[in-house]
């Protein structure tokens, strides 16, 4: 999982380029004012249909941020 600025899926080959990924986020408050932000992952072998949440928490104390 990469968090990133933005995802572009190429027309044809559906290639996936990834534009400014982060490796730490800091933020004084959320929301944070950012202008995009994009979550990038990738599974595989997965079969069947699956309901994913994704939780932005504080590293600090674990608590739920959104």
């Amino acid at each position: 999982m990469l968090v990133c600025e933005q995802v572009i899926a190429e027309q044809g080959s559906n290639k996936k380029s990834l534009i400014g990924v982060f490796e730490v986020f800091n933020a004084f408050a959320f929301p944070a004012l950012l202008p995009r932000i994009a979550i990038y992952v990738k599974l595989a072998d997965a079969f069947g249909k699956y309901h994913l949440k994704l939780h932005l928490v504080r590293l600090k104390d674990e608590s739920l941020v959104a």
